[in-house]
């Protein structure tokens, strides 16, 4: 099969790839749409950091990147230069090591070799290989990386054989050993391939290789290293990196063309092999190691390449008619073949002109953030020129050092940036960043909504604003997507008898009472559940309010899986809502509008959710600000507010929740809500690491913050009584220093709050007089 045909295979759920050389048009139209198309969507790359500067500024954009995928930078003091493709399932895994780079010479044009070793429910062998795969992978990735850093994590929470095995580099299958070997602090990939051979006797050396050093010293130290064998060199039949003076002056040495060999010929010699042919057995050294002192014998954070091979045993006389070097072998090349390169010298693949470097990029909760690159010593100097999709320039900012972090605002309700460039001091331009979001990466991370979630969210098509009912709505969805994960984390069943979607048409008021009985307390999702429901029908009902509410931090265009994408799948049906599946969203009908009765046991419904929700604060062991309360305190009290009649004003069909009559007072159930949160909120920030809030649980700050201020401006304007006030005034401040401690540290969050003031004022404009408008948000507070 071809190299780029393996990416299509099914069942992997993210893939982590690593390589020297990448081309973004190719990787996103054949590789990219490949695997989303199957289902693995969940994708980081590290790539070499000179090489892919180089390919951004001259050669091609990388339109996906930052959105369908996440494309990182790798530094070493030589090249990295290893050609990973890790593809994780939740019930196996795939792990390629080879030659070939994410570019269309390495899928299809070159002669390359790629080893592939596979993990299944039935065959867990190899299983601490990839681990270890895994852990290199993790080892090169810039901790500071939050874009990658989410990446892993998904990976992690997707697969959970992963915790059940130990990395480990060597395994045995069916009597055969396997390793997979990279460079390390103390050794490289030969120094690794040495001792994996130990004490057999090499009587022959075969190496395969595109490149090697000018003076063959990489080659000489594996020789000598080896007892000094008879070697067989196999090289391109174009550009060589030595000369036949060279050549000439080593003894034991063979020199042979892959033009003789089956794929050779008019494809160029790409693929990197070592044979040791022992007297116990053959021993096979293939991966992204060329033959040069840098390949071989680089260090982990050290003089060198990063490199990952794979070694194999086989039967003693068995490899080299298996590779098909026979031919080749057979024939010595003419040493006047050897042709130096154009270049006159070394033009080795990993020495490639460099193009200034801008660091990292990356969107948090509509805030643009920004790791300066190594050498840059006054980063206060710099600007960020912003480009959206279109190639057009936003803007050009200052960045501003707060807590440790290089951050700036955009204008959120504009384009969004998805290509920076750093201006330097001496007005010089860095390569093209990609600009990573977050919240994109992980939408796009799952697939299309399906099932009786996406029921549901298809109500929302065409909507704009909240009604009472969406409360009720963002329970059922909860329940479903709890409901449709463990299924899938822990039943093995026929879908024709227990998984069909269908099944679950039961009767709405029984599901949601189930569900909040105890919803408060409940045990909170696994670290799967929770991202799957992060990026999926939960993540769309949250993201509906926060577009109703005027919240939406980042861009809402849907991302281009377009048809192409649904030809590849065999399925021409789109997903619904889904931040990487396009979809056709089609008018809603006029809702009618509703009886005095119907707006009544509404309304009733909704002071109900309200009471429990404040009888379940009130025990000791909720924690208001996990994933799943967060989201529904932040959606429970905007519909609230959404359905509540102006202070003055009687209630209505459209706002049937009075604000002052005492049977159903929103000022007074709002104000019984905030009271309850005060104490475990407080509880729960005092015990908060000092670490990223996630999106829902900003939301939650910012609806709590803003409503506190709400009801007590209500209460006064309504003339309430002094005791009431007095109430509201303490919670006010205590819920204001709780949100302030979590968020004055956390600029992403402070900078969504500030910004959710005078959104959420607007969202609920007319519940009380405009001059009691809380648009002042954290800075007034501060101020006091």
């Amino acid at each position: 099969m071809r190299y780029d045909q393996v990416f299509r295979a099914e069942g992997y759920h993210s893939a982590l790839l690593t390589t020297f050389s990448f081309d973004p048009t190719v990787f996103e139209n054949v590789i990219l749409i490949g695997m989303r198309s199957r289902g693995c969507r969940n994708i980081g790359i590290i790539a070499d950091q000179n090489m892919l500067n180089r390919t951004l500024s001259e050669a091609a954009p990388a339109p996906r990147a930052g959105t369908a995928y996440h494309l990182a930078k790798r530094n070493v003091s030589g090249a990295f230069h290893p050609k990973i493709a890790l593809r994780l399932g939740r019930e196996g895994g795939s792990l390629m090591i080879g030659s070939a780079n994410l570019t269309g010479a390495g899928l299809v044009g070159n002669m390359e070799a790629v080893s592939e070793i596979l993990v299944t429910s039935e065959d867990m062998r190899a299983a601490p290989l990839l681990v270890a795969a895994l852990e290199y992978f993790e080892r090169h990735a810039d901790p500071r990386d939050r874009a990658m850093k989410d990446v892993l994590g998904r990976a992690r929470a997707k697969t959970p054989w992963l915790s059940t095995a130990t990395a480990a580099t060597e395994v045995e299958i069916d009597g055969q050993r396997v390793s997979f070997i990279t460079e390390t602090e103390e050794a490289g990939v030969g120094e690794a391939f040495v001792s994996f051979i130990g004490d057999d006797v090499i009587d022959r050396l075969v190496a395969v290789s595109p490149y090697w050093d000018d003076d063959l010293r990489g080659l000489e130290q594996m020789r000598e290293s080896l007892g000094s064998p008879v070697s067989a060199l196999v090289v391109e039949t174009g550009e060589h990196d030595f000369s036949a003076t060279t050549f000439q002056s080593k003894t034991g040495l063979t020199l042979h063309s892959t033009g003789t060999h089956a794929a050779g010929g008019t494809r160029r010699l790409h693929a990197k092999l070592l044979v040791a042919c022992g007297q116990d057995a053959d021993y096979i050294l293939s991966g992204s190691a060329n033959i040069s002192e840098a390949g071989l014998f680089g260090r982990f954070n050290g003089a060198g390449n990063a490199e990952a091979c794979i070694i194999r045993t086989e039967p003693a006389g068995a490899v080299i008619d298996r590779l098909e070097l026979s031919v080749c072998l057979s024939e010595e090349m003419p040493l006047s073949h050897l042709r130096p390169r154009k270049s006159g010298a070394v033009m080795a693949e990993n020495e490639p002109a460099a193009v200034p470097d801008g660091g990292a990029l990356w969107i948090d909760h509509g805030m643009l953030f920004w790791h300066p690159p190594s050498g840059v010593d006054k980063p206060d100097g710099c600007r960020l020129e912003l480009t959206d999709s279109a190639n057009s320039v936003i803007g050009v900012f200052a960045p501003s050092l707060a807590h440790g972090q290089w951050s700036c605002e955009f204008d959120t309700d504009g384009p969004a940036p998805r290509v920076g460039r750093v201006i330097f001091g001496n007005e010089t331009a860095s390569a093209p960043i990609p600009i990573a979001s977050l919240g994109r990466l992980g939408r796009s991370s799952e697939p299309a909504n399906s099932g009786r979630a996406a029921r549901l969210l298809a109500d929302l098509e065409g909507r704009s604003d909240l009604d009472e009912e969406d409360y009720e709505r963002a329970l059922k969805i909860i329940m479903a997507s709890r409901q449709e994960i463990t299924v899938k984390r822990d039943v093995k069943r026929d879908r024709t008898s227990s998984g069909d979607d269908h099944q679950d048409d039961e009767d709405d008021e029984s599901q949601s009472a189930r569900l909040t009985d105890d919803e408060y307390r409940e045990l909170a999702p696994t670290r799967e559940e929770e991202q799957a429901m992060r990026s999926g029908p939960v993540a769309e009902m949250r993201r509906f309010v926060n577009s109703c509410l005027g919240l939406s931090a980042e861009e809402v265009d849907e991302d281009d899986d377009d048809a192409l994408t649904k030809a590849l799948s065999g399925n021409g049906a789109g997903g619904g809502h889904n931040g990487g599946q396009a979809s056709q969203k089609m008018p809603r009908a006029p809702r009618k509008k509703a009886s005095w009765t119907q707006a009544n046991e509404r309304a009733d419904r909704l002071a109900l959710r309200v009471r429990e929700t404040c009888d379940a604060l009130a025990r000791p062991d909720v924690e208001p600000l996990n994933f799943l309360n967060a989201i529904r305190l932040h959606i429970l009290i905007n519909v609230v507010l959404k359905s509540s009649a102006p202070v003055g004003k009687r209630h209505d069909e459209t706002h049937p929740i009075s604000a002052t009559e005492p049977a159903r007072s929103w000022i007074r159930l709002l104000g019984r809500l905030l009271q309850e949160l005060e104490a475990p909120l407080e509880r729960q920030v005092a015990a908060m690491e000092d670490n990223a809030l996630e999106e829902e649980c900003i939301d939650a700050l910012a609806t709590i913050l803003f409503t506190a201020g709400l009801v007590l401006d209500a209460a006064r304007q309504a003339e309430m009584p002094r005791s009431v006030i007095a109430q509201l005034e303490a919670v006010n401040a205590g819920l204001a220093r709780s949100v302030m401690s979590l968020v004055r540290t956390r600029p992403a969050a402070d900078a969504f709050v500030r910004r959710a003031m005078p959104a959420l004022s607007t969202a609920h404009a007319g519940l009380i007089d405009s001059r009691g408008d809380r648009r002042e948000g954290l800075a007034g507070l501060r101020a006091r």
